[in-house]
């Protein structure tokens, strides 16, 4: 299952989203509610490293780096189509407005899609990934949201780039 974990360096102070982590090796950083996370190999200026995260409860999760993703809204249209998934009985569009992708629910209420990495966006509270076949063409989309992992929407048509709302 995959989610998203942001990690930022702002003013000498590593977050794991809005939690501080504090450094107390080369590699081993911990936040005030027991959180620690562990490089597996020290990240340079230029690249990225893996980390283990243990949460207070003993959960432990491997981070992977990924690289930035910032689409164009031509780069955008190869997601543009019509999802949908019989488990679920749900159908999604999804459109290109401007400079955003946005996803349409059959009630047409419309939700932007942050960039995370490539093929996956970032729905607030949820993970959209698209996924695509041998030769690289985008065949689904992927949610996972809270208690739901990897529910599979189906591509049933493409789309066209379109406005959404105003």
């Amino acid at each position: 299952s995959q989610a998203l974990v942001r990690l930022t360096a702002d003013s000498g102070r590593l977050r794991l989203g809005n939690r501080v982590l504090v450094p107390v090796s080369e590699r081993r950083f911990v936040a005030i509610n027991g959180t620690s996370l562990d490089f597996e190999s020290l990240p340079g200026p230029e690249s990225r490293a893996a980390a283990i995260l243990t949460t207070p409860d003993g959960d432990v999760v491997r981070l992977e780096p990924v690289p930035e993703f910032r689409p164009t809204p031509s780069q955008l249209a190869v997601y543009a189509g019509t999802y949908r998934s019989d488990e679920a009985e749900a159908t999604y569009v999804v459109e290109v407005d401007g400079p955003d992708l946005v996803i349409k629910d059959r009630y047409g209420r419309a939700r932007r899609l942050a960039p995370a990495y490539p093929d996956a966006f970032d729905g607030r509270g949820g993970v959209y990934i698209f996924r695509r076949d041998a030769a690289g063409a985008v065949i689904a989309l992927s949610l996972s949201q809270g208690r739901v992992w990897d529910m599979r929407f189906r591509r049933v048509r493409e789309g066209v780039p379109s406005l959404v709302g105003n």
